[in-house]
Order: C-alpha cells, then sequence, then structure tokens
C-alpha cells in the first residue's frame, strides 16, 4: 500500500528540473513497436514485457522524483547554513556562557570566592566534557566492531546470497548489453564498453557498481529487452528491487528535518512572507536577551565581590 501511495505521488510530482517523461515516453513506445513484430512470442512473454515496461516508467519516474526532492533540500540546507545556523551556533555559546555564570554565582552564594568558583566550574566542566567524549568514542568503537564482519560470517547462507544476488544481477545486464544481441555497428561498440563495464563489476564482487548500472544511471540510451520468460521474470524483479529502494529514499527525505523546513518555506512564500528571515529575526531576539541575562549576571557577580 505504501508503493502504490508513493507511486501516485511520483505521477503527480511536477518534475521541473529532470523532465524525462516525454522522450521515455517515445524510447518506449518505440520500443514497443520494435517488440511488437517478434516471432513465435508467447501471451506470458507479452505479459511480462508488457508489466515491464509499467514498472520501468515507475521506476523512471520514481528517480526523478527522488533527484528533484534532493535538490530541492540540498538548497534548503545551504541556504540555513549560510543564514541560520551561525546564528543558532551563537545562541548556544551563549546558553552555555549563562549558564556557567549561574554555576559561579550558586558557588559564590556557598561562600567560595569568585576565583575558586570560576576554577571549580572549569574542573567540572573538563571533567563533564571528557566523560562525553569518552562516552562517544565507546560508542563509536562497539559500533564499528559491531559492524565489522566476523571471520567466517558471510560463509553459508549470507554468503549464498550475496553470491546470487551478484550473478543474478550479471545475468540480467548481459542480457540487456550483450553485443551479439544487436548488428548494428555503432550499438555494438556500445555494448562493448557497457559490457566491460559489467564485467569488471562482476570480477570485483562490486554489487553496488552492479547495482547502479542496472538502475540504467549509466545506459539511458540503449537497452535490449530479453526475449525469453526467464530473462523477462529476472529483469522485471530487478527492477521492482530497483523501484523499491528509491520508493525507499523517497521516504527518508520526507522523513529528514529539511523536508520540514521545505514546506514551511513554500507555505511563507504563499503568505508573501520570508521564512528564513522570520528565523534570523527570532535568533536576533534571542541573542540580544542573552546578552541581556549575561551583563546583569556579570553585575551582580560584580557587586557580590565588592560586597565581600
Amino acid at each position: 500500500m505504501v508503493a502504490k501511495s508513493l507511486l501516485r505521488t511520483v505521477s503527480r510530482y511536477e518534475c521541473d528540473t529532470f523532465n524525462y517523461e516525454d522522450s521515455v515516453l517515445y524510447y518506449y513506445t518505440f520500443m514497443r513497436d520494435k517488440n511488437s513484430n517478434l516471432p513465435d512470442e508467447s501471451l506470458r512473454v507479452k505479459e511480462l514485457r508488457s508489466l515491464l515496461r509499467a514498472r520501468k516508467m515507475a521506476l523512471l519516474k520514481a528517480v526523478t522524483m527522488a533527484e528533484n526532492i534532493k535538490l530541492e533540500l540540498v538548497v534548503v540546507q545551504r541556504e540555513y547554513e549560510e543564514r541560520i545556523e551561525p546564528l543558532a551556533i551563537e545562541v548556544t555559546l551563549l546558553d552555555e556562557k549563562v549558564f556557567e555564570l549561574k554555576k559561579v554565582k550558586d558557588l559564590m552564594d556557598k561562600g567560595l570566592s569568585l576565583l575558586e568558583a570560576k576554577r571549580l566550574v572549569k574542573e567540572r566542566d573538563t571533567s563533564r566534557e571528557e566523560r562525553e567524549r569518552a562516552r562517544v568514542a565507546e560508542e563509536e568503537r562497539d559500533y564499528v566492531e559491531g559492524a565489522k564482519p566476523v571471520k567466517g560470517k558471510m560463509s553459508g547462507d549470507g554468503q549464498s546470497r550475496h553470491s546470487a544476488e551478484i550473478k543474478k544481477l550479471w545475468r540480467t545486464l548481459a542480457c540487456r548489453f550483450h553485443p551479439d544481441l544487436t548488428q548494428d555497428e555503432s550499438e555494438k561498440r556500445i555494448r562493448e564498453e557497457m559490457m566491460k563495464k559489467i564485467n569488471e563489476a562482476y570480477v570485483k564482487k562490486d554489487i553496488d557498481a552492479l547495482r547502479e548500472l542496472a538502475l540504467g544511471f549509466e545506459c539511458k540510451e540503449i537497452e535490449t529487452i530479453c526475449n525469453n520468460e526467464e530473462g523477462l521474470e529476472e529483469e522485471l524483479a530487478l527492477t521492482e528491487e530497483s523501484l523499491n529502494r528509491v520508493l525507499q529514499r523517497i521516504t527518508a527525505f520526507r522523513r529528514s528535518n529539511w523536508q520540514f523546513i521545505s514546506r514551511e518555506k513554500r507555505k511563507a512564500k504563499r503568505e508573501n512572507r520570508d521564512y528564513f528571515s522570520e528565523m534570523e529575526n527570532s535568533h536576533l531576539v534571542e541573542i540580544a536577551a542573552r546578552k541581556r541575562l549575561i551583563l546583569r549576571i556579570e553585575r551582580e557577580l560584580s557587586v557580590d565581590v565588592a560586597t565581600v
């Protein structure tokens, strides 16, 4: 249900930057006409071919949507980092200063001198920072050790599944791009170069490279659909896996904090407001308030010292 809902969203999304629909529609119409006259094609093969075209169109739309969302979020992130992040950092530093001065004042109320109170606060802060660094280092060490493959861990079922997926990807890509599948010399040379990449990734057991090739990021201009049922089923399964991965990326994008900021920015624009200017003003007000608070506490500390 989630996948279907996302696909409906994909079909409604306006692709302002990566508009492939016209060229893709032309391409698949060409492939349909090209393959419609294949002899002795069974009903099952025709059904698989039709389903495969539909899923590839869905995949291409999903990729387009993912790239547009990613581009939009990158723009929002950069603007935030340039305009808001320095102010947010300043607010955090001022908060730490306020907290430090309040601890000094509390210690002075207990009878310590200003110098003693500042020294004790600094020692406590240093000890706390060291404990925090040790905790972070321990968590990172546990994560790395947990991520390390245990010797022999990939043997058996895990290694078999990994090898099987690599072999499946290689067979599907070879079915698409084998040079013997065309008589055109220029296209044959293109396919030979593609097969070099495919074979190199297969020899290195580089499953990520094979997946990228399968997605078509490096091979959008040519594609040969296998004419047998087994090849079509394998390519359909590969397309479904690729589509699911892209839909997962879209879901992750939509759950990010940058997506929330992007929505708020669009909403403000519809209301003729500048969202980031409002955030800047809000942070500037907070900075001014904290600076006034720091001055007040420092004056109180000066009074206490003078009284002593």
